[in-house]
């Protein structure tokens, strides 16, 4: 379904909260060694990247980590929110303490110095059936991530939220005896008002 990442992504990571925040893209190739270059990821881990989200397209067919605890530690001092990675991670025990959201397509051991190169920063990915933008909406929960075309996320999100509340009121009356035909009224109806704009 387009604009739904996960699946195929996975989290490598605990998340508490949900977290969202605007694309930077970055498309990477396999390259042979010694030809691979991650410098141009590395300078843009360097900028202010306050409120972003990291998107790392491309790597599926690397056969090696392209994103692991270093990245990670650097992507949250200069400001991300999440990292999403098209391709393997490293360092799942290490990443639980950066405090960065990661979610990434598999798991491998060996980095990827040397076979893996920047071919784009700042242009369209794709991960799985769905295409990111840069400056799209990213969300971020614990059950999932989401890409939402920056045109469309402010609506989409309200819809979503309207979605979250009348689902909380069904679970609230269901706390408190009502039956489940009629409580479930309450997310039908929001269902409705979403399925109408």
């Amino acid at each position: 379904m387009p604009g739904v990442l996960s699946p195929p992504l996975s989290s490598f990571t605990k998340l508490a909260d949900r977290v969202s925040g605007s694309a930077r893209t970055v498309r990477l190739a396999a390259a042979e060694p010694p030809d691979g270059s991650l410098d141009a990821l590395y300078t843009l881990l360097d900028e202010d990247l306050t409120g972003a989200v990291l998107v790392v397209g491309g790597a599926e067919d690397i056969e090696a980590a392209v994103w692991g605890q270093i990245l990670a530690r650097a992507a949250r001092r200069a400001g991300a929110v999440a990292a999403l990675v098209g391709g393997a991670v490293r360092d799942r025990w290490e990443l639980t303490g950066e405090g960065l959201p990661v979610w990434g397509l598999s798991e491998r051991t060996v980095g990827a110095v040397g076979v893996a190169r920047v071919v784009g920063v700042d242009e369209a990915v794709a991960i799985g059936d769905s295409a990111v933008e840069p400056g799209d909406t990213i969300a971020v929960d614990p059950h999932g991530v989401v890409a939402l075309p920056a045109e469309d996320a402010g609506e989409l999100l309200a819809a979503a939220r309207d979605l979250a509340a009348g689902e909380e009121t069904l679970l609230a009356e269901l706390e408190d005896g009502t039956e489940l035909a009629r409580a479930y009224d309450h997310k039908r109806s929001a269902v409705d008002r979403i399925r109408d704009r």
